[in-house]
């Protein structure tokens, strides 16, 4: 597992980067914005509330999603956009 560092742009959303420092974002931040595969290993909670976010679903409704401890969910993003889940 390998994790990237983005320095002074740690914790900052990607529009507030591009529109704050669009050459240095030009250079650098394209391709980490795009960045692909991630893994994840972490709580089924946050499983849960990381596909409520992606999937604009409130998040009320964590507890519906049927999510079994220790197992792999895979999230993509597809290239129309679309998040896809398995």
């Amino acid at each position: 597992m390998r994790e990237i560092s983005l320095g002074d742009w740690e914790g900052h959303p990607f529009a507030s980067i591009k529109r704050r420092h669009p050459n240095a974002y030009r250079l650098r931040g394209e391709q980490i914005a795009d960045y692909r595969p991630m893994l994840t290993v972490t709580y089924v909670g946050v499983i849960r509330a990381l596909i409520c976010r992606l999937l604009g679903v409130p998040l009320e409704n964590l507890f519906a999603i049927g999510q079994s401890y220790g197992t792999l969910t895979i999230v993509e993003k597809r290239p129309d956009g679309c998040v896809s889940g398995r």
